[in-house]
């Protein structure tokens, strides 16, 4: 069910459930992902109370469905932890070498670019790049022949692993990526500051215009005054 989940084998012509390590025979589907360590079943679903947001539960119902269903999106108001939609993304750049192969024939190698995103739009552009690296020296082929295996792991600490894995060639790299590292938190400042200095410039343009409009006011105000208010005395010129 989407509550619990157990393990089962078929032995002596039946199913036998296996039990876990408390000695029950059905676990909750909950993963707790805390600062310092990583809980499943029960000990997770002891911290929902006090930590909602980091502890995933009931989301296997969202297995095997687009993110953008409708029924996956109205289930994703009801949680309170964030459910985001990885995007991968593959550019095949061409490298200035490859390999002899049978008949004297120079075989060309490419490299793949995958790049990792983090959002939930639609386009590449308008998501967060994570990190990026390259699996090299893939021949080239048919389109559809390359198959990549691409695997995504969150451990203790909250560092997302991506690792992929060329079927054909057997090549395979990865990359760690911390929850924020240096160079994003310096790449949103970098890309924050061109817009803070905009908003700066503007609330002192509308501020000086403000103080332009009250300065006209003041002096239109006082030529009316001095052209309804003849004979009026030395204190009242004075005052104004």
């Amino acid at each position: 069910s989407d509550l619990f989940s157990c393990v089962g084998v078929w032995q002596n012509d039946r199913v036998v459930i296996i039990a876990n390590d408390q000695g029950n025979r059905t676990t909750p589907s909950y993963v707790a992902f805390l600062d310092s360590e990583q809980l499943i079943g029960e000990a997770a679903n002891n911290k929902i109370a006090v930590n909602p947001h980091n502890i995933v539960f009931d989301a296997k119902r969202l297995i095997g469905r687009k993110f953008d269903d409708a029924n996956v999106q109205a289930d994703i108001k009801h949680f309170p932890f964030k459910v985001t939609q990885d995007v991968l993304h593959f550019e095949v750049a061409s490298f200035s070498f490859g390999i002899e192969t049978a008949g004297d024939v120079m075989t060309p190698l490419y490299a793949v670019l995958i790049e990792v995103y983090e959002g939930e739009r639609a386009r590449t552009k308008d998501n967060n790049l994570l990190g990026e690296f390259e699996l090299t020296a893939i021949p080239l082929a048919p389109r559809g022949v390359p198959q990549i295996e691409v695997t995504f792991d969150i451990d203790a600490n909250c560092v997302l692993n991506v690792s992929a894995f060329d079927k054909t060639t057997g090549k395979s790299n990865r990359i760690s990526i911390p929850s924020e590292t240096e160079e994003y938190r310096t790449g949103n400042r970098a890309a924050a500051a061109p817009l803070q200095a905009k908003d700066d410039l503007e609330s002192y343009a509308y501020s000086l215009q403000n103080s332009i409009e009250e300065f006209e006011g003041a002096v239109n105000e006082t030529i009316y005054w001095l052209k309804t208010s003849r004979g009026a005395s030395k204190e009242e010129y004075h005052d104004k």
